[in-house]
């Protein structure tokens, strides 16, 4: 990579970089800090598989990503490529540039002014056997989770795949290169059965008609939780309950920026972010749901950090999976209150169905789109993230439930305190009313930050 002249690129922090390295060598290192210098008002995100003896500024953002097996490693860089992006555009870049290290930095400068000056929404790398070159921006934010999932098996049509997505989606993409977007059907998108269904499977599109089957049981199941300064005590509550659910079973714990170092000795795969986002838990609740996904995992499921499960609590879920063949698979909860009172009768949204709670939801591969949906929410949906999760999934045919009061939710809501008959505390945080009317009745920017995110217009 050329050191070349410094770009000073105005208005500050609009443009981030983001860097796949599977290991951090010394020189590797070196070219990260000459970018860093060429183009000194961008943010550089690192993602790399080995911790490396770290000579970074902090003002680089390494994370690392487990690799998992030799034959995941393919689809865990896309992933983490797609994470990287995801990261950079929550955290506030207008436009994430996905950059090879072999890649000549000069070049850049004309094609990110372009999107900086220009209504394009995705630039993707002129060589489709690779395509490891991107433009995004927040326009097309949703691009990223996409990125992240496309399966590997599409091998040399990812590229293309990628390009009919996005345009089909309404974002405007070009190949490096070129001045003008192609639209969906100039994209060369024939694909087999097989390719269709995965990348249906990860994106919600189908690219042909599919034929209906039956999916395969899970055999393989990943707990996601999201966690940021709860206490260790309430941390382990939780792991101690994952670890009850038997074999075949992973717990992921993602740090929102503030890793507990008890948890890294656990048996857990482990991952820290460089900050916090403040949307509860949903970045770090979609990066682990994409890695689990990338590694290969048949079911996700999560476990917000102040709940845990009951002994039993998955194998039922797997139990009912396999009796109804669904997609997606829901139980109901036990409410806890936070002094330790049991509630004996189970939340009347629960018994009819019409909400389901992240920790009471589980996922197969036919659903894997939902791993990236959450991560790429706008932040003003995160006290109501569930249901936006739900009215999604509402609208589909394949739902389940065990009907099984298998998680224990620790609850602050006022009307779970007078359901015990209780005085409700000062710090009972409710939903507020102008977030259900929202969610009802969603105002015009509402409605753009949620289609930037997840490309879904709100008439599910």
């Amino acid at each position: 990579m050329s050191a070349g002249r410094p770009f000073d690129i105005r208005p500050p922090d609009q443009v981030a970089f983001v860097i796949f390295s599977a290991s951090l060598t010394h020189d590797t290192q070196m070219q990260v800090l000459a970018l860093s210098k060429q183009y000194r008002r961008c943010r550089i995100y690192v993602m790399t598989f080995d911790l490396p003896q770290l000579e970074l500024p902090p003002e680089i953002i390494v994370t690392v990503i487990p690799a998992g097996s030799k034959d995941h490693k393919q689809q865990l860089r896309q992933c983490a490529e797609g994470i990287g992006l995801q990261l950079a555009l929550t955290e506030g870049a207008h436009t994430a540039v996905l950059l090879p290290l072999s890649r000549d930095a000069d070049s850049l400068e004309p094609l990110i002014r372009s999107v900086l000056e220009g209504g394009i929404d995705l630039i993707l790398d002129s060589d489709p056997q690779h395509c490891d070159l991107a433009i995004l921006t927040d326009r097309a934010a949703f691009m990223a989770g996409i990125w992240a999932q496309i399966p590997q098996q599409c091998g040399d049509k990812r590229r293309d795949i990628l390009g009919h997505i996005a345009a089909k989606l309404g974002a405007q993409v070009a190949v490096q290169g070129e001045s003008a977007s192609r639209p969906p059907q100039h994209w060369q998108t024939r694909v087999t059965p097989s390719q269709a269904r995965l990348i249906a499977q990860a994106t919600d599109i189908a690219l042909r008609p599919l034929p209906r089957l039956k999916p395969p049981p899970p055999k393989s199941v990943a707990v996601i939780t999201p966690y940021y300064k709860e206490s260790t005590q309430m941390l382990r509550r939780a792991h101690d309950s994952v670890l009850k659910q038997g074999a075949n079973v992973r717990h992921f714990m993602i740090a929102d920026g503030f890793p507990n170092d008890a948890v890294k000795s656990w048996d857990v795969t482990h991952i820290a972010l460089g900050s916090s986002h403040g949307d509860n838990g949903n970045t770090p609740r979609g990066i682990g749901g994409m890695l689990a996904f990338a590694q290969q995992f048949d079911a996700v499921t999560y476990l917000d950090a102040d709940n845990w499960f009951a002994d039993g609590h998955i194998s039922s879920m797997l139990k009912n999976q396999r009796q109804t063949a669904a997609s997606v698979i829901c139980a109901l909860r036990t409410i806890v209150l936070p002094d330790g009172t049991v509630l004996s009768q189970p939340d009347a949204e629960d018994v009819n169905h019409s909400h389901v709670d992240t920790s009471c939801m589980m996922i197969t591969r036919e659903r894997q789109f939902m791993a990236h949906f959450w991560s790429q929410l706008p932040k003003f949906c995160g006290p109501v993230c569930d249901r936006f999760a739900w009215a999604i999934l509402a609208n589909r045919k394949g739902n389940a439930w065990t009907d099984k009061q298998s998680v224990f939710f620790e609850s602050n809501y006022s009307v779970h305190f007078t359901m015990a008959g209780k005085s409700v505390p000062e710090n009972a945080h409710d939903l507020s009313p102008k977030a259900f009317r929202e969610l009802s009745f969603p105002s015009q920017e509402w409605r753009e930050l949620f289609r930037r995110g997840t490309a879904r217009n709100w008439a599910w």
